[in-house]
Parts: C-alpha cells; sequence; structure tokens
C-alpha cells in the first residue's frame, strides 16, 4: 500500500468523527493564538521595567495572566475532548474490526493465528485511535504556532529570520530519513507484540497438554524466547524514536541559540530595543516546541502506516459470500438437499471428496459412516458453506446454494460439532447463545431432551453454574448434553450431529436416542457416528472411503 492510499485510509477512519477532532483542532488554535502572545508580553513586561510605558506594570501583567488562563482553560478542553474522542475512535475501529472479522468465510478462521488477530483488536487499533486524537487533531495548531513564531521573528529581525527556513528544511530532511527505518522498524516490532499475544493465548488454552507433559518449563523458555524478541524489536524502535525527537529539539534549539548571539549583536549595534530581543529570544525558543511536536507527530504517522498494513489487509478481505438479504431463504423441511458430482479440497491438503452424488429427503435421517479423513465433515461443511466446492453443485431444492442467504440457511439447522464449542459464561447462557429471548422452560425441555437435567440438578448453581473457557470445569459427555441442548432449543427443520454423543455413556446415550426419536421423526437428521446406539436412528446409512460414497 503507497503512502497515498496509507493516508487515505487513515482519513476514511477518522471521516466519522470529523467534527470532535476539527472542535479539538479549534480548541488547540485558539491556545497557540495565546500561546504566541505571551512571548510578546512577557517582552513588554520588560520593557515597562526598563523605561516608562504607555502601558503599566500592573496592566501588561494582568494582560499576560489572561493569556495564560485563556490557553490553560482551551487545553483543559482539549485534551478532555480528545480523551473522549479518542475512546469513540477506539470503540468503533474495534467493533468494525470485530465484525468484520467475524464475517469472514471460516477458511480465513483456521487459516489465521488468533493472537494475530487479538493484536490487531487491541494494540493495533489503540495506536489509531492515539494517532487521531493526538497527533493529527493537534497538527493544525502545530504548524500554525510554528508560522506564527516565523512570521514574527521576521517582524522583528528580517535578515536573522532568513536562517529558519534552512534550520526547518534540515529537520524535515532528517524526519525523512529517519522516517523510512522508523517504518520498519514498527512494522517488526507491532510483529512480534503480536506472535507475543499468540504464544499467551497458545498457553491458555493449552494449559491442561501443558501440565500433563510436565512442559511448564518448555513452555515458559518457549514464551520467554518470544518475549525478548518481542523487547528487541519494540525497543529499537523505541531507541530510535528516543533519539530522533530529543536529538531534533537540540538541533533547533542549538539553531536558535546561535541566532540569538548574532541577533543579539545586530540589536545591540542597531540601538534597537532590548525588548525586542527578549521577544525575539522567546519567538526562537517558542519555535522549537511546535518543531519538535511535527517531529513526533512525523514518528507517530510511520507508527501508524506500520498497523495498517496489517489491517488494510484484513479489512479489505471480502466477506464471506451468500450474506445478502436480497438473497433466497430455504425451506428445509419441504425441500430436498442434493449433492451433484461434487468435488472439494481443503487448501493446501490433497483432495478429500470425489464425484460425489447425493439427495437428502426431507425428514429423512441419515448416518455418514467412514474412518477418519474420509470427508464425512467436509460434506457438511459444504452443506453449511463453510466452504464451496471446487466443482458441482449443492441445491436445496431447485436452488443453488450460491443463490441463497446462507443465514437463514444456518439458522434452520442445528449443528453440533464433536468438539463442543462453548465460552465462559453460565450453563443457560451457553445454551441460550443466540437467543436471548428464551425461558427457561424451554432451557430445560431443551435439556432433557439432551440428557443433561441430571447433571445439572447436582450442580450447586445449577442452570446459573459457570462452566469456564471452552466448559473447562465440566467433563466431555458434560459439554456434548450442553451443545446438543443448544441446537435443540432452536427447534430446527434440520440437526446435523456430527459424532454429537462421543462421549455419552452407552446407557445416557440410548436414553437419548429413546427420548428423542418421536422428535426427531419430524426433522432432517444427517448423524456422523460410529456408536451402534445412534446408527439405530438412521433410515439409511452412508458409507464414504477415501472421499468416495462407496456404499448406500
Amino acid at each position: 500500500m503507497s503512502s497515498l492510499q496509507k493516508s487515505s485510509f487513515l482519513l476514511r477512519r477518522a471521516a466519522p468523527f470529523a467534527g470532535p477532532i476539527a472542535v479539538i483542532a479549534g480548541l488547540t488554535l485558539l491556545a497557540s493564538v495565546a500561546t504566541l502572545a505571551i512571548p510578546y508580553l512577557l517582552s513588554r513586561v520588560l520593557a515597562a521595567m526598563i523605561s516608562p510605558a504607555s502601558l503599566t506594570l500592573p496592566t501588561i501583567a494582568s494582560y499576560l495572566l489572561a493569556a495564560l488562563t485563556v490557553m490553560t482553560a482551551l487545553n483543559i478542553t482539549a485534551r478532555v475532548l480528545s480523551a473522549r474522542t479518542s475512546l469513540s475512535v477506539l470503540a468503533k475501529l474495534r467493533t468494525e474490526a470485530q465484525a468484520h472479522l467475524q464475517s469472514l468465510p471460516m477458511a480465513f478462521h483456521e487459516r489465521s493465528r488468533r493472537g494475530d488477530m487479538l493484536a490487531l483488536l487491541t494494540y493495533e487499533v489503540t495506536l489509531l485511535s492515539g494517532f487521531f486524537t493526538g497527533s493529527l487533531a493537534s497538527l493544525p495548531a502545530n504548524l500554525f504556532t510554528a508560522a506564527g513564531a516565523v512570521i514574527l521573528l521576521f517582524a522583528i529581525e528580517p535578515f536573522m529570520a532568513l536562517f529558519v527556513p534552512i534550520v526547518i528544511a534540515l529537520l524535515v530532511l532528517a524526519r525523512k530519513l529517519i522516517g523510512r527505518h522508523l517504518w520498519t522498524l514498527s512494522k517488526r516490532s507491532q510483529a512480534s507484540d503480536a506472535a507475543l499475544v499468540w504464544e499467551a493465548e497458545r498457553g491458555l488454552a493449552m494449559a491442561g497438554a501443558i501440565k500433563s507433559f510436565a512442559a511448564e518449563n518448555a513452555f515458559a523458555a518457549h514464551y520467554t524466547k518470544a518475549a525478548k524478541r518481542s523487547f528487541a524489536d519494540n525497543f529499537a524502535e523505541a531507541r530510535v524514536l528516543a533519539f530522533f525527537g530529543p536529538i531534533a529539539g537540540l538541533f533547533a534549539a542549538t539553531a536558535a541559540i546561535g541566532l540569538l548571539i548574532i541577533a543579539g549583536e545586530r540589536i545591540a549595534i542597531s540601538g534597537r530595543d532590548p525588548a525586542q530581543l527578549f521577544a525575539f529570544i522567546l519567538y526562537a525558543a517558542l519555535l522549537t516546541r511546535p518543531l519538535g511536536s511535527l517531529v513526533s507527530a512525523y514518528g507517530d504517522y510511520k507508527k501508524a502506516q506500520g498497523t495498517l498494513d496489517r489491517m488494510d489487509n484484513i479489512l479489505a478481505m471480502p466477506a464471506e459470500a451468500g450474506l445478502d438479504e436480497a438473497l433466497i431463504t430455504p425451506d428445509l423441511s419441504q425441500e430436498t438437499i442434493r449433492f451433484n458430482a461434487i468435488n472439494f479440497t481443503y487448501p493446501q491438503r490433497p483432495q478429500t471428496l470425489h464425484d460425489i452424488n447425493l439427495s437428502i429427503k426431507p425428514g429423512e435421517i441419515i448416518a455418514l459412516t467412514g474412518q477418519n479423513g474420509a470427508g464425512k465433515t467436509a460434506l457438511l461443511r459444504l452443506l453449511l458453506r463453510f466452504y464451496d466446492a471446487d466443482s458441482g453443485i449443492v441445491q436445496i431444492g431447485e436452488t443453488a446454494l450460491e443463490q441463497i442467504n446462507i443465514a437463514a440457511l444456518r439458522m434452520q439447522i442445528g449443528y453440533v460439532p464433536q468438539h463442543a464449542l462453548l465460552f465462559d459464561g453460565t450453563i443457560a447462557d451457553n445454551i441460550r447463545f443466540g437467543r436471548k429471548d428464551t425461558g427457561d422452560a424451554q432451557i430445560e425441555q431443551a435439556i432433557a431432551l439432551a440428557q443433561g437435567q441430571e447433571f445439572i440438578a447436582n450442580l450447586p448453581q445449577g442452570l446459573d453454574t459457570y462452566i469456564g473457557d471452552n466448559g473447562i470445569r465440566l467433563s466431555g459427555g458434560q459439554r456434548q448434553r450442553i451443545a446438543l441442548a443448544r441446537a435443540l432449543l432452536a427447534d430446527p427443520p434440520m440437526l446435523i450431529l456430527d459424532e454429537a454423543t462421543s462421549m455419552y455413556d452407552a446407557a445416557s446415550e440410548a436414553d437419548f436416542v429413546s427420548t428423542c426419536s418421536a422428535a426427531m421423526k419430524e426433522r432432517t437428521i444427517l448423524i456422523i457416528t460410529h456408536r451402534p446406539a445412534s446408527l439405530a436412528l438412521a433410515q439409511r446409512m452412508l458409507h464414504l472411503k477415501d472421499g468416495r460414497l462407496v456404499e448406500s
């Protein structure tokens, strides 16, 4: 992405907050007017002390105090508004990035590291929000202050002020040279930060495995290595920033001091008012502050550009197909599902499905069997449109899956994977997931169908029991019961059970089959299982081998 494209990207993200940012810029601009008045008023104080003046010292002091008070009030207001706007920008960037991430295809989520995404949603968007309300909003004020100081220097001593543009040009050149190096360092430090977040997330997710293999020290050493890499990359960037700003300020101050010495001699020879020399000194000193801020703003901009590559790559990715509300809404309770000459391959893997032809009538219960890797789950994922087939067509009735609204399709399918997907909340929260208006009576009915009432009744808080990340406080069978109850709660016309009872004991599975038989007769059901009790539910069994349908 070019610098122009990155600048455009930044401005588009800042556009919704153009009003508050403009107000902040306006307040800091007004504060700059007061700031520029202070050196002049101080010079008048000196003039009044040296010789009688038309304005008395108390009068000038009152003007000076008023200017300082106005400047302070404007700065306080600008800072409060800046903090509020910064947090608003941060919230919007995070929600926008999170919503877009959720809209991306399943293939993206399966090939991406969660640590990278977490870094994007936390650290990196914080950088951008700070740039919008900090460096960007203060840019007009810094430019105005610098320009005003230069103009007033010319008004006081034109000859000496001619050297000011030379100093500024040298600063701009140094900024350009350092900025290129800083951008590279910024990208490297953000990548190592994302890797560190990923390592931390992996350690928390794998805590059980780490302990079971007594690998605490090994993982700690691995994490320490990532932390040291992050430290080194961030320190390299911080070191450049630490040197660049102060050295630029020192260079500007040295140039100003040199100018002051020469200006003092010129003013002394010409017999001009010493107060003018004092004002020249103050404006020259004042000039170093906005110049330093502009240098720092450039560093912040280059740092923000390092974030943009990652964020723009994510936000530029198209959302998964089929989300258009104008697409057709299917009725799975009435339509036949057809797989016609389907071939499919997961990215960077051998071909998974070969020339699959299959029809599933509404209300039919079908069991899919086959060894691991035979393509059973892949077939179901094509129906849910987590992936698209390489060739062939999946139809609902006479409508191709590509013409169907996938949200409407998925809402009619209760999908229960083998590894239950649960979050750290109560049992009721997990079962009610996505259906907040569901009452307790409906939840309890779904739990009864999933054979979960006994273990929940024995918990101290019952449905209000917190289950930990991924349901870690529950057994595998208990987690599967909650996932199954969640699917049954929606009362969908179709159920997909992907080894959904693999962790049930034999008696519980038999009870589940007995209890659910009547309810299942009214639904289309696809079951992946090798367990005899679940297989007994099926009206038809299909056997897959090496991605081919070999038996029906």
